[in-house]
């Protein structure tokens, strides 16, 4: 009768120790899967991190009302610091500001991987400046490139001295016509030009004055269209076109 006491306590306590070890094996279990759930949390978010981290944000409009291209149009957009709400995001590798030469701003996002911080493109109807970092495409106007056209370099006429003695055969030749520059006032929001206005020296055909009508801004500078003197109104805008020096310093009113 005594042994089967004892054989009964011993079962009762290998019962006891298997429960335990059981608790333990599900609880050692728990503790590796729930650390596994959060290293899969913290990749998610170190992941979803690095992709907020590469998508650019960029200013994204235009003040031309007529552009057609599908960016907004925004009347502060020419603003030297426009940082309004009109914006947009991807996976790029800069910021861009352009300047027409009728003096309308664009800014955008620039696909393009040759553009670098501080670089300039150079169009046949605009200048192009590029910078890194968000919403970084405000607070210039590509002055260093040379807005909104570099001015052409010029090369020094040097003189010589014939000999008396030596004839020189006459050319029967007509003269090549040297390309004309033209000089004109360029500025934004201006709307009366003072003796500290930026004056911009090109091979532009007329100088031309811009008003928005709704917002009476003014923008100033040398176009390469071939306009008569006189004024075209558009949808929301007033265009004045000259074609001598320094002509565009008139005051537009409405």
């Amino acid at each position: 009768g005594q042994l089967s006491s004892d054989v009964v306590l011993v079962q009762l306590s290998c019962a006891v120790v298997l429960v335990q070890l059981s608790r333990a094996v599900v609880m050692v279990q728990l503790s590796s899967m729930i650390k596994q759930i959060i290293i899969q949390l913290i990749c998610v978010a170190v992941l979803s991190g690095i992709q907020v981290t590469n998508a650019l944000t960029c200013y994204h409009c235009t003040d031309n009302p007529g552009e057609g291209s599908g960016r907004p149009y925004v009347a502060d957009c020419g603003r030297f610091d426009y940082q309004g709400a009109s914006t947009e995001q991807g996976d790029d590798t800069t910021c861009y500001i352009a300047i027409t030469n009728d003096g309308f701003v664009q800014r955008g996002r620039s696909e393009s991987p040759i553009f670098y911080q501080g670089g300039c493109q150079y169009g046949t109807s605009f200048t192009g400046c590029f910078c890194k970092g968000g919403l970084c495409n405000t607070h210039s106007f590509c002055a260093h490139c040379g807005y909104p056209r570099p001015t052409p370099t010029t090369t020094e006429q040097t003189t010589s001295t014939t000999d008396p003695t030596t004839l020189t055969p006459v050319s029967t030749e007509p003269p090549t016509p040297s390309n004309p520059t033209l000089r004109c006032y360029t500025c934004v929001d201006c709307p009366e030009v003072e003796d500290s206005t930026h004056v911009i020296e090109g091979d532009f055909l007329t100088c031309v004055s811009t008003i928005f009508l709704n917002s009476a801004e003014v923008i100033r500078s040398g176009s390469h269209e071939d306009q008569p003197d006189e004024c075209i109104h558009h949808a929301e805008t007033l265009s004045c076109y000259c074609s001598s020096d320094l002509c565009n310093d008139y005051t537009l009113e409405f």
